[in-house]
């Protein structure tokens, strides 16, 4: 198929627009309340003071880490599904769904085996010498929350699979219920029982077990497009499972070298003291609200232009990216403005002192202006990229921006102004604007149309 004809228009659009807010709402109220769970989690952790806080923001990056790495390779294997769907491939589909829950729930067990057997070496080798009460609180939660990454890995793979035939309110519900789990566990574990850290990681270990499980029942209904079937029956299918790793391991590589990254930086931060610490994690969680919406249309674009793609329809690929893109930025800016406005309201609820709220509201209301000017290039448009197949491009652009602007700069402007905490904001805002130059240009010059992978 010639460009011209590629980009013929269609007879009739793919996705309406009903079906594009059916596909993003969900969406968004999902992330809301999963960031939900690390926000409010944190409000109570805080009872037990600085620390408590710190260490589960320290821990929570290497989870991140680890996380990410594995909802990547879910992300590899969504993009195939969709494209297949768009193919009308139904069957080639569902096999790739079958061995993507395969390959992600292996791949999280190996490395709850490492972070179990490396927990006091793997976070002393990141965070140095932190102070002795943070180090244990950190220990105790990596120790329980690595126990979910089996969990996690089943929820991630079966929500990429429902979100690939479009239908992202079955993850949704289950997040729901999710979110409900974890926050009462957390109250009764942290205000009844006094657990502190050890309450907040219980309960995101129980609260992600009875999601799993719920998720794999659901995905069985053979009134899905794509369904599971005789899933306790391991057949593996090797060539898929190729497939798979060849679109995804990209991504999870890209994710794994980003966090990575943040943890160089935590690291740095750690250095800073607890002071910088407490206001790095709070100014984090509020962040985490605001990207919200972004990160909601980041996910949708994979499932459009996937099934676009799939369809040979580059034209409404085009159409829909620059549609989802005018929305997110939509999104952004009305949220970051509303957080600009109301930073001296919302920081006061994490129980600071007044040295780290100091510094949390400066870098909260530079992050906020830069946010709404740069994160939906910078983030939601690679997506659409990696949905048609262009995935090496979008690692290499990501890792090279991370390491040669985030990480270099970040100690390049503590090592000559001693700016401390803002030295890392200020390389991360440089990195966005890296990131939005390179993709935008990938974009428009059109070589993400010859990367179909099915």
């Amino acid at each position: 198929m010639d460009s011209q004809s590629q980009l013929q228009p269609p007879i009739a659009p793919l996705f309406t627009q009903r079906a594009l807010l059916r596909l993003i709402v969900p969406l968004v109220i999902e992330s809301f309340l999963g960031s939900t769970i690390g926000f409010v989690g944190t409000i109570m952790v805080a009872t037990a003071g600085e620390e408590a806080v710190s260490s589960v923001s320290l821990v929570d990056n290497v989870n991140n880490l680890i996380l990410f790495f594995i909802a990547s390779l879910a992300t590899g294997g969504a993009i195939i599904i969709a494209q297949n769907i768009g193919k009308g491939a139904t069957e080639d589909a569902r096999a790739t769904a079958k061995q993507l829950l395969y390959t992600t729930i292996f791949t999280s067990i190996v490395l709850m085996g490492v972070a179990l057997a490396g927990n006091k070496f793997l976070l002393t080798l990141i965070f140095g010498e932190v102070e002795p009460l943070v180090m244990e609180y950190s220990r105790m939660y990596f120790f329980i929350t690595a126990f979910s990454y089996p969990f996690v890995a089943i929820i991630n793979s079966v929500a990429a699979i429902f979100r690939s035939m479009g239908v992202s309110k079955t993850p949704m519900l289950v997040t729901l219920m999710m979110s409900f789990i974890n926050i009462t566990c957390c109250a009764i574990l942290i205000y009844v029982f006094r657990l502190g850290v050890m309450g907040a990681a219980i309960a995101a270990l129980v609260s992600r077990t009875s999601a799993a499980v719920i998720m794999l029942i659901l995905i069985r209904n053979r009134r899905n497009i794509v369904f599971l079937s005789r899933i306790f029956e391991l057949k593996l299918n090797f060539g898929t499972i190729k497939s798979i790793l060849r679109v995804g391991l990209p991504s999870g590589l890209d994710s794994g070298m980003f966090h990575l990254g943040r943890l160089f930086m935590q690291s740095l931060i750690a250095s800073f003291g607890t002071v910088a610490i407490a206001a790095n994690a709070v100014t984090g969680q509020i962040m985490n609200i605001v990207f919200i919406p972004g990160g909601a249309i980041s996910v949708a674009i994979i499932t459009v232009v996937g099934q676009c793609v799939g369809a040979g329809d580059y034209a409404q690929a085009i159409t829909y990216t620059k549609r989802l893109l005018k929305y997110s930025y939509i999104a952004m800016v009305t949220l970051c403005t509303a957080g600009f406005l109301m930073a001296g309201h919302i920081l006061p609820v994490f129980n600071l002192s007044t040295d780290a709220n100091s510094l949390a509201t400066t870098v909260l209301n530079f992050t906020l202006v830069f946010t709404a000017l740069l994160h939906p290039l910078g983030f939601t448009l690679p997506n659409a990229l990696r949905a048609a197949g262009d995935v090496r491009f979008a690692m290499i652009a990501s890792v090279a921006s991370m390491w040669l602007v985030r990480i270099i700069l970040s100690y390049v402007l503590e090592h000559m102004f001693r700016l401390g905490l803002m030295s890392v904001w200020i390389s991360m805002y440089s990195d966005w604007l890296v990131r939005a130059i390179v993709y935008s240009w990938r974009f428009a010059k059109g070589k993400w149309r010859t990367k179909q992978v099915v």
